[in-house]
């Protein structure tokens, strides 16, 4: 006898289908958990660098009782173009990042864009870089420090902790250094000049919304009058070429026989410079009102940001773009990440009060916090 031919067993279309189609939603599922946990880790990394990053900023003011210049230059404000003195607040740090090598290769005496400072130049460092910023193999910083409050050029008279010249000490934290923004992370735009430019390539202000486009200021919103005393610098103009600055004093501090970099680059004060401002201006001298609260019956309340003054700055932006300087801004989703003055790093979200947040990028404006952050 015949035994009869079984057929096999097997799958048919229709359970492969739904089989795929089983996968394929625990995919879908998995995925942006995966995807949330894998820009957690980078998120994570991101802080360390910060960390770092403000832990030598105050080494470097433990030892030289002030913070890095923001940027060098004889005159202000700085264009954002390759030609300048330009050396920013990232080379001073590099002896306090374990980068002594590095920092040693670099020529003080010509500027950061002229070709014995191109090696160093080309370096990406690791620790200027966001894990989550997209690479597309140029050596630029994710990260900025914070030169002013409102959009304006980066000059002598900014209001941030990192400008051009600035010698900004402990002290000058009239709003505590809980209070105040030192570093935080920006998005790269076309035409950045690299992590060694004092430029907007590596300093940014708080007058531009977050994750913003340059330009997009907090106008139309609250704001305040800045109180008389700040330190007035150098008169404004370009300097537009390539070698160490010519300006006599400042050579002086750069070359002279006791002048070690970094730690004579603040010996120099500009001629004009003002005294410290005094706190009792942040009582009724400065603004009208006590401990720098509002008074319903003043007239020096906060109001738009300083139409005029912004008005004018935004022309003059338009008409040469290269002064333009831009705000914060990360590919981590909602907001960027930001080192305080205390050493702390925390995140800024997307929709933080504008007000708080020009606060946040003013060293000594006195006013208190209207919100948490």
């Amino acid at each position: 006898m015949f035994r009869r031919n079984r057929p096999r067993p097997g799958y048919t279309f229709a359970e492969i289908l739904v089989v795929i189609a089983i996968i394929g939603v625990l995919v879908a599922l998995l995925l942006p958990a995966v995807q949330a946990a894998r820009e957690a880790a980078r998120r994570m990394n991101c802080t360390k660098n910060l960390e770092q990053l403000i832990i030598a900023v105050h080494n470097y003011e433990m030892l030289h009782q002030v913070y890095p210049p923001g940027t060098i230059n004889s005159t202000g404000p700085i264009l954002s173009l390759s030609r300048g003195y330009h050396h920013n607040w990232l080379i001073q740090l590099l002896p306090y990042l374990e980068q002594k090598n590095t920092h040693a290769h670099i020529n003080d005496l010509v500027g950061v864009y002229h070709p014995d400072n191109m090696p160093v130049r080309k370096l990406d460092i690791q620790i200027f870089s966001c894990p989550s910023a997209p690479r597309s193999g140029r050596a630029y910083s994710d990260y900025a420090g914070v030169h002013n409050d409102i959009e304006a050029p980066i000059d002598v008279t900014n209001s941030g902790v990192f400008y051009l010249n600035s010698r900004t000490s402990y002290f000058d934290l009239k709003d505590g250094s809980s209070h105040t923004l030192f570093i935080g992370e920006k998005e790269t735009y076309a035409g950045d000049l690299g992590w060694m430019s004092g430029t907007r390539a590596t300093l940014r202000n708080t007058g531009v919304r977050i994750n913003s486009a340059p330009g997009n200021t907090w106008r139309g919103r609250r704001s305040w009058t800045r109180p008389s005393g700040y330190p007035q610098g150098i008169e404004s103009g370009e300097y537009l070429t390539d070698e160490m600055p010519d300006d006599e004093e400042l050579l002086d501090m750069l070359l002279g026989e006791e002048a070690l970099r970094p730690a004579n680059l603040n010996a120099w004060t500009p001629e004009d410079a003002g005294d410290q401002i005094d706190p009792d201006e942040y009582g009724r001298g400065a603004y009208g009102s006590t401990n720098g609260t509002l008074d319903q019956a003043e007239t020096l309340e906060y109001r738009d940001v300083q139409e005029a003054s912004i008005a004018s700055t935004l022309a003059t932006i338009k008409s040469k773009p290269e002064l333009a300087v831009g705000g914060f801004g990360s590919s981590h989703p909602g907001g960027s990440q930001f080192a305080v003055g205390d050493g702390s790093v925390r995140f800024c979200a997307e929709t933080i009060d504008p007000l708080v947040y020009l606060q946040l990028g003013n060293r000594a404006d006195g006013r208190l916090d209207e919100s948490d952050w």
